[in-house]
């Protein structure tokens, strides 16, 4: 495995001043944060706790990191409650419910291993796997299989299998730590 982000942040591209790293914790006050390097199949491990209300993710595949919500997979972090079980945490956002809802409590630490195969996406949250997608099933561009309506403009079949990882703030402090990535 190697590092996502290394402790330098050489690796990485960002808006200066937004994120950095504090007794090996990796913290952000703002916009996205992204991998200079593309991955298509791969292990990602990493360990994030946020804030009250938080609202967050990790952003696989981006294939244009300035159009990234119509050219990146996100997997939800979310401290509270959506309508929207697509939305919850552990959700590939607006498309895969996870198979249940595991509540994040403000400052605790929690794990995500997303492991990236071709079309196969599965998302395992403190050990225990919750989402599963097969991007191509997603034949349509703005509708899911299951016939619900989502907010893409590409049919996730058609979305590029290789692609830059980014971290996303969103407003509300997250951190993340122990970032690794074995390509497959």
């Amino acid at each position: 495995m190697q590092p996502l982000v290394k402790e330098d942040l050489s690796n990485v591209e960002f808006k200066p001043g937004t994120w950095t790293w504090r007794d090996g914790v990796l913290v952000g006050k703002g916009g996205h944060l992204w991998s200079k390097e593309n991955y298509g199949n791969f292990v990602l491990s990493l360990d994030f706790r946020c804030e009250q209300g938080a609202n967050s993710g990790i952003l696989l595949r981006c294939s244009d990191t300035a159009a990234w919500r119509e050219t990146a997979i996100e997997v939800q972090i979310l401290q509270g409650e959506t309508p929207n079980d697509k939305d919850m945490n552990g959700a590939i956002v607006n498309c895969v419910a996870p198979v249940r809802q595991i509540r994040i409590t403000p400052g605790e630490w929690y794990n995500y291993v997303i492991v990236a195969k071709g079309a196969n996406l599965t998302v395992y949250l403190n050990h225990e796997e919750i989402t599963k997608m097969n991007l191509n099933q997603w034949t349509h561009a703005g509708k899911n299989p299951d016939g619900t309506p989502n907010k893409f403009k590409t049919a996730y079949k058609d979305m590029a299998r290789v692609g830059r990882i980014g971290l996303q703030y969103h407003g509300s402090s997250v951190a993340f730590r122990n970032l690794w990535i074995e390509p497959l």
